[in-house]
């Protein structure tokens, strides 16, 4: 995921915004293979995550969409401080048949003056980090940016998907078996990832990355005093 935060055209006159009706209809094409229907508050943060996945739609399908704004009649406070793009994706192909690599969100218009962070958000089984960016992205002021760079850019990676599960000793009335050592790994090389469950729940968690993998208690004392009770469980 690429990730640009631009610098706004200073010399761009202001323009008035556009009349918003409290329901429109949006079609797509013939508009017969999917009919959406959605009542939304449109200063909220389920509006900011929708939005983009319908435009998302709109773009795939012969889609027909409808849309009621609803929403608060009163407001204490601003209820979206911040700036949010979600990045869906197509797989497009050149000529030669070769993918072309996509992902970038950009944010334009952005304040100068104000200190900004970035938050990406993702499912809580990936694990994303920041991989190229020269820049200190929890303390972003765009107006300290040297003046020839017109824009801040980053590019994150997903490095892991994180496997999560339970493990219980089911002799000891569902006890967790605190300390027991499990293993992840392929045909070819059957330990790659290890882990201990935790008395909190059994709980366990192991790096992974997509693909078809086989959980197994590890090798010694693990193997020897437990064993794997469904064990048409173990390919993931």
């Amino acid at each position: 995921i690429n990730a640009e935060y631009g610098i706004p055209d200073r010399s761009t006159s202001q323009v008035e915004p556009p009349v918003i009706e409290p329901s429109f209809e949006v079609k797509s094409g013939t508009g017969e293979d999917l009919s959406i229907s959605l009542i939304v508050d449109p200063l909220s943060k389920s509006a900011q995550r929708v939005t983009p996945i319908l435009m998302g739609f709109l773009e795939i399908f012969n889609c027909t969409l409808k849309v009621i704004l609803s929403p608060v009649r009163s407001l204490s406070d601003m209820p979206l401080k911040n700036f949010y793009r979600y990045q869906m994706d197509t797989l497009s192909f050149d000529d030669n048949g070769k993918f072309l690599p996509s992902g970038i969100a950009t944010f334009a218009n952005l304040p100068q003056g104000t200190l900004l962070s970035t938050t990406i958000s993702v499912p809580p089984s990936w694990l994303v980090l920041s991989s190229k960016c020269v820049y200190d992205l929890d303390n972003i002021v765009l107006e300290n940016l040297p003046p020839d760079e017109s824009a801040l850019n980053a590019e994150f990676t997903l490095e892991n998907i994180l496997l999560e599960g339970t493990c219980l000793e089911m002799s000891n009335r569902g006890v967790p078996p605190r300390g027991l050592e499990l293993i992840l790994g392929d045909d070819i090389n059957p330990h790659q990832q290890d882990s201990l469950v935790m008395s909190n729940l059994g709980y366990f968690q192991l790096k992974a990355n997509p693909g078809v993998w086989t959980l197994q208690l590890a090798p010694g004392r693990a193997n020897t005093i437990y064993q794997i009770k469904d064990k048409t469980k173990q390919h993931i």
